[in-house]
Protein backbone atom coordinates (compact mmCIF):
# COMPACT_ATOMS: atom_id res chain seq x y z
CA UNK A 1 0.00 0.00 0.00
CA UNK A 2 1.81 3.27 -0.77
CA UNK A 3 2.72 5.48 1.98
CA UNK A 4 0.51 8.73 2.09
CA UNK A 5 1.83 12.19 1.61
CA UNK A 6 1.31 14.24 4.83
CA UNK A 7 -0.16 17.81 3.85
CA UNK A 8 2.42 20.79 3.69
CA UNK A 9 1.70 23.87 5.69
CA UNK A 10 2.59 27.09 4.80
CA UNK A 11 4.86 27.43 7.57
CA UNK A 12 6.46 24.86 6.15
CA UNK A 13 6.77 26.04 3.20
CA UNK A 14 7.92 29.48 4.12
CA UNK A 15 11.03 27.76 6.26
CA UNK A 16 12.31 25.37 3.96
CA UNK A 17 15.40 26.23 3.79
CA UNK A 18 17.81 25.22 0.73
CA UNK A 19 20.38 22.52 0.45
CA UNK A 20 23.35 21.66 -1.46
CA UNK A 21 21.08 19.48 -3.55
CA UNK A 22 17.34 20.50 -4.96
CA UNK A 23 14.88 18.96 -2.80
CA UNK A 24 10.95 18.10 -2.93
CA UNK A 25 8.49 18.92 -0.64
CA UNK A 26 5.40 16.94 -1.62
CA UNK A 27 1.82 17.55 -0.68
CA UNK A 28 -0.08 15.35 -2.32
CA UNK A 29 -2.04 14.53 -5.51
CA UNK A 30 1.43 14.77 -7.77
CA UNK A 31 1.92 18.04 -6.57
CA UNK A 32 5.43 19.41 -4.37
CA UNK A 33 7.27 22.47 -3.58
CA UNK A 34 10.59 22.11 -5.30
CA UNK A 35 13.55 23.98 -3.31
CA UNK A 36 16.52 25.36 -4.96
CA UNK A 37 20.13 25.27 -4.32
CA UNK A 38 19.84 28.89 -4.87
CA UNK A 39 17.19 29.32 -2.54
CA UNK A 40 13.88 29.51 -5.09
CA UNK A 41 10.92 27.64 -4.38
CA UNK A 42 8.75 26.57 -7.14
CA UNK A 43 5.24 24.81 -7.25
CA UNK A 44 5.33 21.59 -9.87
CA UNK A 45 2.93 18.94 -10.60
CA UNK A 46 4.10 15.79 -12.11
CA UNK A 47 1.53 13.89 -14.13
CA UNK A 48 0.74 11.22 -16.41
CA UNK A 49 -0.58 12.74 -20.05
CA UNK A 50 -3.16 11.48 -21.99
CA UNK A 51 -1.21 9.71 -23.98
CA UNK A 52 0.67 8.12 -21.78
CA UNK A 53 4.01 9.62 -20.90
CA UNK A 54 5.00 11.88 -18.17
CA UNK A 55 4.93 15.28 -17.89
CA UNK A 56 5.97 18.36 -14.94
CA UNK A 57 3.57 21.24 -15.20
CA UNK A 58 5.64 24.51 -13.53
CA UNK A 59 2.43 25.97 -11.33
CA UNK A 60 3.82 29.01 -10.10
CA UNK A 61 6.29 30.42 -7.08
CA UNK A 62 6.09 30.28 -3.56
CA UNK A 63 5.09 32.67 -2.09
CA UNK A 64 3.99 34.87 -5.06
CA UNK A 65 1.52 31.42 -5.87
CA UNK A 66 0.38 30.65 -1.71
CA UNK A 67 -0.17 26.95 -0.92
CA UNK A 68 -4.26 27.40 -1.03
CA UNK A 69 -3.67 28.48 -4.63
CA UNK A 70 -1.34 26.13 -5.88
CA UNK A 71 -3.77 23.84 -4.30
CA UNK A 72 -6.79 24.93 -6.63
CA UNK A 73 -4.69 24.89 -9.74
CA UNK A 74 -3.90 20.90 -9.13
CA UNK A 75 -7.25 20.38 -9.10
CA UNK A 76 -7.81 22.24 -12.14
CA UNK A 77 -4.97 20.50 -13.92
CA UNK A 78 -6.55 17.14 -12.52
CA UNK A 79 -9.83 18.15 -14.16
CA UNK A 80 -8.82 19.11 -17.10
CA UNK A 81 -6.71 15.37 -17.27
CA UNK A 82 -10.42 13.64 -16.53
CA UNK A 83 -11.13 15.34 -20.20
CA UNK A 84 -8.14 13.91 -21.88
CA UNK A 85 -6.40 17.76 -22.41
CA UNK A 86 -2.82 18.13 -21.70
CA UNK A 87 -2.73 21.37 -18.79
CA UNK A 88 0.76 21.80 -20.02
CA UNK A 89 -0.82 22.34 -23.37
CA UNK A 90 -3.44 24.10 -22.22
CA UNK A 91 -1.49 26.53 -20.34
CA UNK A 92 0.79 26.94 -23.23
CA UNK A 93 -2.67 28.03 -25.05
CA UNK A 94 -3.97 30.21 -22.52
CA UNK A 95 -0.41 32.24 -22.68
CA UNK A 96 -0.85 32.67 -26.39
CA UNK A 97 -4.20 34.09 -26.15
CA UNK A 98 -3.34 36.66 -23.61
CA UNK A 99 -0.48 37.66 -25.45
CA UNK A 100 -3.30 38.30 -28.66
CA UNK A 101 -5.65 39.57 -26.59
CA UNK A 102 -2.70 42.24 -25.66
CA UNK A 103 -1.55 42.79 -28.67
CA UNK A 104 -2.43 46.07 -30.87
CA UNK A 105 -2.76 46.57 -34.15
CA UNK A 106 -0.39 49.69 -34.59
CA UNK A 107 1.83 47.75 -32.74
CA UNK A 108 1.73 44.94 -35.57
CA UNK A 109 1.30 47.60 -38.03
CA UNK A 110 4.53 49.29 -37.37
CA UNK A 111 6.57 46.32 -37.46
CA UNK A 112 5.23 45.71 -40.49
CA UNK A 113 6.60 49.29 -41.77
CA UNK A 114 9.90 48.82 -40.23
CA UNK A 115 10.28 45.50 -42.10
CA UNK A 116 9.04 46.69 -45.35
CA UNK A 117 11.04 49.88 -45.22
CA UNK A 118 13.86 47.91 -45.96
CA UNK A 119 12.56 47.32 -49.57
CA UNK A 120 10.61 50.81 -50.45
CA UNK A 121 12.32 53.87 -51.21
CA UNK A 122 12.59 56.55 -48.14
CA UNK A 123 9.82 58.48 -49.70
CA UNK A 124 7.43 56.04 -50.47
CA UNK A 125 8.27 54.86 -46.78
CA UNK A 126 7.55 57.77 -45.54
CA UNK A 127 4.30 58.11 -47.93
CA UNK A 128 2.58 54.55 -45.98
CA UNK A 129 3.13 55.67 -42.93
CA UNK A 130 1.88 58.87 -43.29
CA UNK A 131 -1.56 57.08 -44.50
CA UNK A 132 -1.46 54.72 -41.78
CA UNK A 133 -1.54 57.75 -39.06
CA UNK A 134 -4.10 59.61 -40.97
CA UNK A 135 -6.50 56.98 -42.50
CA UNK A 136 -6.07 53.74 -39.74
CA UNK A 137 -4.71 54.28 -36.43
CA UNK A 138 -7.31 56.99 -35.59
CA UNK A 139 -9.45 53.92 -35.82
CA UNK A 140 -8.29 50.63 -35.03
CA UNK A 141 -4.93 51.02 -33.94
CA UNK A 142 -5.09 51.02 -30.34
CA UNK A 143 -7.43 48.13 -30.76
CA UNK A 144 -6.34 44.23 -29.75
CA UNK A 145 -5.61 43.06 -33.36
CA UNK A 146 -7.05 39.40 -32.63
CA UNK A 147 -10.67 41.80 -31.89
CA UNK A 148 -10.47 43.55 -35.20
CA UNK A 149 -13.33 41.54 -37.72
CA UNK A 150 -13.85 42.52 -41.91
CA UNK A 151 -16.81 45.33 -40.73
CA UNK A 152 -13.53 47.52 -38.53
CA UNK A 153 -11.57 47.24 -41.78
CA UNK A 154 -14.96 48.05 -44.15
CA UNK A 155 -14.85 51.01 -42.00
CA UNK A 156 -11.31 52.56 -42.64
CA UNK A 157 -11.71 51.95 -45.93
CA UNK A 158 -14.96 53.01 -46.11
CA UNK A 159 -14.25 56.22 -45.00
CA UNK A 160 -11.62 56.84 -47.37
CA UNK A 161 -14.05 56.37 -50.37
CA UNK A 162 -16.68 59.06 -48.55
CA UNK A 163 -13.74 61.88 -49.24
CA UNK A 164 -13.48 61.05 -52.95
CA UNK A 165 -9.91 59.81 -52.29
CA UNK A 166 -10.54 56.06 -54.42
CA UNK A 167 -6.58 55.61 -55.09
CA UNK A 168 -5.85 56.17 -51.27
CA UNK A 169 -8.39 53.45 -50.57
CA UNK A 170 -7.19 51.21 -52.25
CA UNK A 171 -3.61 51.49 -51.40
CA UNK A 172 -4.30 51.32 -47.72
CA UNK A 173 -6.71 48.31 -48.46
CA UNK A 174 -3.71 46.83 -49.92
CA UNK A 175 -2.07 47.62 -46.49
CA UNK A 176 -4.35 45.93 -44.58
CA UNK A 177 -4.71 43.21 -46.49
CA UNK A 178 -0.94 42.82 -46.57
CA UNK A 179 -0.60 43.29 -42.66
CA UNK A 180 -3.02 40.51 -41.76
CA UNK A 181 -1.67 37.80 -43.64
CA UNK A 182 1.95 38.60 -41.88
CA UNK A 183 -0.17 38.35 -38.54
CA UNK A 184 -1.94 35.11 -39.48
CA UNK A 185 1.29 33.82 -40.57
CA UNK A 186 3.09 34.99 -36.81
CA UNK A 187 0.28 33.25 -35.58
CA UNK A 188 -0.57 36.98 -33.76
CA UNK A 189 -4.48 36.06 -35.47
CA UNK A 190 -6.50 32.79 -35.74
CA UNK A 191 -8.27 34.21 -39.07
CA UNK A 192 -7.52 37.27 -41.48
CA UNK A 193 -10.16 39.66 -41.78
CA UNK A 194 -9.11 40.98 -44.86
CA UNK A 195 -9.71 38.21 -47.14
CA UNK A 196 -13.29 39.16 -47.77
CA UNK A 197 -12.29 42.73 -48.90
CA UNK A 198 -11.57 41.73 -51.84
CA UNK A 199 -14.10 43.83 -54.49
CA UNK A 200 -15.43 46.15 -51.83
CA UNK A 201 -13.61 49.18 -53.87
CA UNK A 202 -13.72 49.64 -57.91
CA UNK A 203 -10.83 51.02 -59.54
CA UNK A 204 -12.60 54.35 -61.10
CA UNK A 205 -12.07 53.70 -64.96
CA UNK A 206 -9.44 55.99 -66.46
CA UNK A 207 -10.49 58.45 -69.32
CA UNK A 208 -7.95 58.97 -71.96
CA UNK A 209 -7.81 61.24 -74.22
CA UNK A 210 -7.57 60.09 -77.77
CA UNK A 211 -4.30 60.79 -80.05
CA UNK A 212 -3.84 63.45 -82.11
CA UNK A 213 -4.49 62.19 -85.57
CA UNK A 214 -1.78 62.66 -87.90
CA UNK A 215 -3.05 64.59 -90.41
CA UNK A 216 -3.83 67.62 -87.74
CA UNK A 217 -0.06 68.32 -87.01
CA UNK A 218 0.12 70.71 -89.32
CA UNK A 219 -2.73 72.69 -87.56
CA UNK A 220 -1.33 71.86 -84.06
CA UNK A 221 2.14 73.47 -85.13
CA UNK A 222 0.21 76.10 -86.57
CA UNK A 223 -1.52 76.97 -83.16
CA UNK A 224 1.47 76.44 -81.64
CA UNK A 225 2.91 79.45 -84.02
CA UNK A 226 0.22 81.72 -82.58
CA UNK A 227 -0.61 80.70 -79.02
CA UNK A 228 -1.14 83.66 -76.93
CA UNK A 229 -1.34 81.86 -73.67
CA UNK A 230 1.40 81.32 -70.93
CA UNK A 231 5.31 81.12 -72.57
CA UNK A 232 5.71 78.02 -70.50
CA UNK A 233 3.06 75.70 -71.56
CA UNK A 234 3.66 76.90 -75.30
CA UNK A 235 7.66 75.68 -75.05
CA UNK A 236 6.46 72.35 -72.97
CA UNK A 237 4.48 71.54 -75.53
CA UNK A 238 7.26 72.29 -78.28
CA UNK A 239 9.67 70.45 -75.81
CA UNK A 240 7.44 67.43 -76.51
CA UNK A 241 7.19 67.37 -79.91
CA UNK A 242 11.22 67.17 -79.87
CA UNK A 243 11.64 64.59 -77.24
CA UNK A 244 8.95 62.44 -77.07
CA UNK A 245 8.76 62.34 -73.36
CA UNK A 246 5.93 61.30 -71.01
CA UNK A 247 3.70 64.41 -69.50
CA UNK A 248 4.93 63.64 -66.18
CA UNK A 249 8.80 63.68 -67.07
CA UNK A 250 8.84 67.14 -68.85
CA UNK A 251 5.94 68.55 -65.96
CA UNK A 252 8.61 67.45 -62.62
CA UNK A 253 12.08 67.46 -64.68
CA UNK A 254 14.81 69.19 -63.24
CA UNK A 255 17.55 71.71 -64.20
CA UNK A 256 20.52 69.33 -63.86
CA UNK A 257 18.39 66.78 -66.16
CA UNK A 258 18.80 69.91 -69.22
CA UNK A 259 21.70 70.53 -71.09
CA UNK A 260 22.95 73.86 -72.15
CA UNK A 261 19.30 75.24 -72.91
CA UNK A 262 18.52 78.73 -74.20
CA UNK A 263 14.47 79.91 -72.53
CA UNK A 264 12.93 81.79 -75.16
CA UNK A 265 10.77 81.29 -78.57
CA UNK A 266 12.37 79.40 -81.60
CA UNK A 267 13.47 81.64 -83.89
CA UNK A 268 11.92 79.36 -86.63
CA UNK A 269 8.36 79.18 -86.39
CA UNK A 270 7.37 75.78 -85.66
CA UNK A 271 4.60 76.18 -88.02
CA UNK A 272 7.09 76.00 -91.08
CA UNK A 273 8.62 72.06 -89.52
CA UNK A 274 7.28 69.89 -91.91
CA UNK A 275 5.23 67.13 -90.99
CA UNK A 276 7.16 64.50 -92.37
CA UNK A 277 9.85 65.73 -89.81
CA UNK A 278 8.21 64.28 -87.28
CA UNK A 279 8.78 60.41 -86.79
CA UNK A 280 5.81 58.40 -87.55
CA UNK A 281 5.11 54.45 -86.54
CA UNK A 282 5.79 52.53 -89.81
CA UNK A 283 5.61 48.70 -90.28
CA UNK A 284 8.11 46.63 -88.06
Amino acid sequence: MPRLATLLSDLKCRTAKPRDRAYKLFDGGGMYLYVAPCGSKTWRLRYFKPNGKEGTLIIGKYPIVSLAVARTKRDEAKALLLDNLDPMEEKQKAKIAAQRASLLFETVALEWHVEMSRRWTEGHAKTVLSRLRTHVFPLIGQRPIAELDTHDLLEVTQRIKDRGTMDVALRVQNYLSTIMRGAKRARQITQNPALDLAGSIQAPRSVHRPALSLNRLPELLSRLDNYTGRELTRLAVLLTLHVFVRSSELRFARWDEFGNVRCGRSPIPVSRLKASAIPRAGPR
